[in-house]
């Protein structure tokens, strides 16, 4: 029994630190795969404005003159 006593202490004194229950290294790659996922994201909106091209840009300054004449 005493060995099992020791055993079942052991792993508690190398859990990793925590902050806020959670491990920086879980907090690091979670924070990285997100980033990874905006840029795409971004890539992908910058690839259909381009598609879309100057009639985006004429709609957008059409509708912001027709609120201003409002």
């Amino acid at each position: 029994m005493a060995k099992a006593k020791k055993a079942a202490k052991k792993p508690a004194k190398k859990a990793p630190a925590k902050a806020g229950g959670v491990s920086k290294n879980y907090v690091d790659t979670k924070f990285k795969s997100l980033q990874q996922q905006l840029d795409e994201l971004v890539k992908r909106v910058e690839a259909l404005e381009s598609k879309l091209g100057v009639e985006k840009k004429e709609e957008v300054s059409v509708e912001s003159a027709g609120a201003t004449e409002a």
